[in-house]
Order: C-alpha cells, then sequence, then structure tokens
C-alpha cells in the first residue's frame, strides 16, 4: 500500500494561519468590501472536514452578497425611469398697489381763521341764489325773488350778477336776497346810491349799456361795444371794456371814455386801478398799473398778466395772476415780485378773500383756498362744493365779510 499523504502536504508548522480570500468580480463600488475568512490549521481528518465546510459558507456568503447587489441594482435600475421630482410653479405676487389719492384729497383743510365769518355767493345753473357759510356750507335761506323796497337799495346791499341777470344780497336780512333782474345785469356805480348801469348782451351781438336809477335807464347816455370786447364790471365804480384791438375805455355814467392808449388791453380793475398789458410796434409788451383816469402809472411785468386769470386785491396792494401751474404775485407797494407753482389749477371763479391774505375758487368738486401773501403759501381745502351746485354761466362768484 502506497503512503497516504495529508490534504495540507504543503503545510509548514511556522507559517501563520493563512486567509482564504474571496473576490467578487464586478462588485458595485458602494457595495462592501471582500470578505476575508480566516481558517485555523489543524492536524487529522477533521481539519479537512471543517475547511471544507468553512470554504462552502464562504462561497454561499459571495453568492448572497452577489444576489443583493443584483437586485439592489436592478431595482435601481427600475425605480429611476418612474421616479419623478415634483416641481411646483411659484407666482410672484408683488405687493398690492395703494389706489391712487385724487391730488385735492392730499390737501390740508383750510384753517378756520382764514375762513371764519366769510360766506360765499353764487348762482347755479337753475337760476338760484346761493349764500352759505364758507366755513360750514350753511345756507343763509335766501328767497327766490328779491323782497326789498325798491329804490333805493340801501348801502348794505351787494349785487352779483351773470348774463343779462342780477341778483341782490341783504347779508343783514338774508330771507330778502333773491334774483332781481332776469333780462340784465346792473352795476351800482360810484356817484349816487341810485346811479346803475345796465348791460344787455346777446351772443354774436354787441354789448349795450345804458345808464339810469332803478326806475329805469335812460336812452340817454348809451353805448355800444364788440360782442368780442371783455367786459370787467366794478361795484361801486363803473365799468372797463376791453377789446381784442388792445384799445380800453371805461363806462362812469355818461358813455364809454377812451383810457390812455399806453394802458393797451386792460386785464383786471378794481375800484381805484385798471392793469393792461401794451405792445410796440416791434412786438415788444409791458405790464402797466394805474388808475382809471391813468394817472399814478407802474411798470410791472407783462408776461404773467397774460395770464388766464388776473385779479387786483381788495386792498390794492397786490395784483394777481394765475395760469396753469403758475402763479405770479406783485406787491405794487415795495415794487417786488415772487412766482412760484401748485400742482392744482385756478379758474375764473378766483376771488380775493375780503382781508386780502388769500383767495378761494371753486372746483368742479371743492371750494378751495390758496394763503397767498403769508409764508409759506399753502393751498388747503376748505369743502366740498357739491351743495352750491353748477354755476350759471358768467355768474361772480363773491366773498363778502358776515356783518355781525
Amino acid at each position: 500500500m502506497g503512503t497516504r499523504q495529508t490534504f495540507d502536504d504543503g503545510y509548514h508548522p511556522d507559517d501563520d494561519r493563512p486567509s482564504v480570500t474571496i473576490e467578487i468580480d464586478g462588485q458595485p463600488s458602494n457595495q462592501p468590501a471582500p470578505v476575508a475568512t480566516s481558517v485555523a490549521r489543524s492536524s487529522g481528518p477533521i481539519d479537512r472536514t471543517r475547511l471544507l465546510a468553512l470554504t462552502a459558507l464562504a462561497g454561499l456568503v459571495g453568492v448572497a452578497l452577489i444576489a443583493i447587489g443584483t437586485t439592489r441594482g436592478s431595482s435601481a435600475s427600475q425605480a429611476a425611469p418612474s421616479t419623478t421630482t415634483a416641481s411646483t410653479v411659484v407666482e410672484r405676487v408683488g405687493p398690492t398697489p395703494e389706489p391712487e389719492v385724487p391730488i385735492i384729497d392730499q390737501l390740508p383743510t383750510t384753517p378756520i381763521d382764514m375762513i371764519d365769518n366769510i360766506v360765499i355767493a353764487w348762482v347755479d345753473d337753475r337760476r338760484r341764489l346761493s349764500v352759505q357759510h364758507l366755513s360750514t356750507g350753511e345756507d343763509l335761506g335766501v328767497s327766490r325773488l328779491a323782497k326789498t323796497n325798491l329804490p333805493p337799495l340801501p348801502e348794505r346791499i351787494h349785487l352779483i350778477g351773470a348774463e343779462n341777470s342780477t341778483w341782490l344780497i341783504d347779508l343783514l336780512e338774508p330771507e330778502n336776497s333773491g334774483e332781481l333782474s332776469n333780462t340784465v345785469r346792473m352795476v351800482r356805480l360810484g356817484q349816487d346810491l341810485d346811479s346803475y348801469a345796465f348791460i344787455s348782451s346777446n351772443p354774436g351781438e354787441d354789448t349795450e349799456f345804458f345808464v339810469g336809477s332803478l326806475w329805469g335807464p335812460s336812452m340817454a347816455g348809451t353805448a355800444t361795444a364788440p360782442a368780442s370786447a371783455a367786459v370787467l364790471t366794478v361795484a361801486r365804480r363803473g365799468i372797463v371794456v376791453a377789446s381784442q384791438a388792445a384799445e380800453s375805455s371805461v363806462l362812469l355814467g355818461d358813455g364809454l371814455d377812451p383810457l390812455p392808449t399806453r394802458l393797451g388791453r386792460i386785464v383786471a380793475a378794481s375800484p381805484s386801478l385798471v392793469a393792461g398789458i401794451f405792445c410796440d410796434d416791434l412786438g415788444r409788451c409791458s405790464g402797466r398799473v394805474a388808475g382809471w383816469d391813468g394817472s399814478n402809472e407802474v411798470e410791472i411785468w407783462a408776461d404773467a398778466l397774460g395770464s388766464p386769470v388776473v385779479r387786483i386785491s381788495p386792498d390794492e396792494r397786490y395784483v394777481l395772476a394765475a395760469g396753469g401751474d403758475t402763479w405770479t404775485l406783485y406787491d405794487l407797494e415795495s415794487g417786488s415780485r415772487v412766482s412760484w407753482t401748485t400742482a392744482i389749477r385756478a379758474n375764473d371763479t378766483l376771488t380775493w378773500s375780503p382781508d386780502s391774505r388769500s383767495v378761494f375758487w371753486i372746483d368742479d368738486t371743492d371750494v378751495l383756498a390758496h394763503s397767498i401773501v403769508t409764508e409759506p403759501r399753502q393751498m388747503s381745502r376748505v369743502r366740498q362744493a357739491g351743495s352750491l351746485g353748477d354755476r350759471l354761466p358768467g355768474s361772480d362768484v363773491a366773498l363778502f365779510l358776515l356783518e355781525q
């Protein structure tokens, strides 16, 4: 019989225990590292059997690892196509824009000391006279028709007019105030309490002027003016007529008398003063302020006097011109001039306050005030004007100091 050779023929007792390493080809990089199994060397048949068992066990572990890696890879590859990334579209919503506030609504309220004890009067488009406290809008309670013993009219009576019509205002007895004439506009002249000018105009026709008493106009001293001429009435003084040919005249009682040519076209008038623009043949223009007879002439800047609205203050110290958003104030006493701009434009209802410190006018919706003389020049809102109604075309807007 031959010699029986052991399984571990190359075994050397002095060597360290060897490791049996199982390497798995194609293992993904994220899989566990190769498994190393240490097998203890022993002599005899049991060692061989144990080695074979351990080797088989290691093989099974490797197969299991391969199966797990394959399953994971397959699951990942199958899941990838069905995986979707949820994308939420977020709409950018800016802040809600603030509603635009009208400029008039941004104005401060007029200080009470500017409007206390003042009444405003005008005639609406239904020919109704309105006389109200400026501060509260409270109506003074006038009648439909004037109630007074005529003639003569007391000194305290005020007259305001529109085209071919006249209203009487009695501030001491408001219930007597009302319409005085629906055929002519009347202006009280200064020479006599019972002396009046009567104005009759028709579209496209000459304007006719008569002078007389309330007993009736006299046919003597009548005059006419072109329909295109501007007619400026001044209570207790007379009438100024300015033609487009830059020629001006005054009516004081006996007819139209020409004003000095150098005064040019009159654009504003007060009881003692007239303001006009004169232009020479070369187109050079100058502004002039003088008495009704041309005396005491003062030259001022002409540009502003071409504005749509020009007013002389009741104390006759200031001339105010308002055109567009530009305002210009002349101080006739000091000879100074100042201009500024505002966001709200005035219109032909503009009138000075009785104290010559500020002006008032009626916008489409509000009664507005503008402090003119004092600094700062502050525009303010008196109140809504809806109760006044729409103005009768050509109607005067007048401010009066309420008599106590």
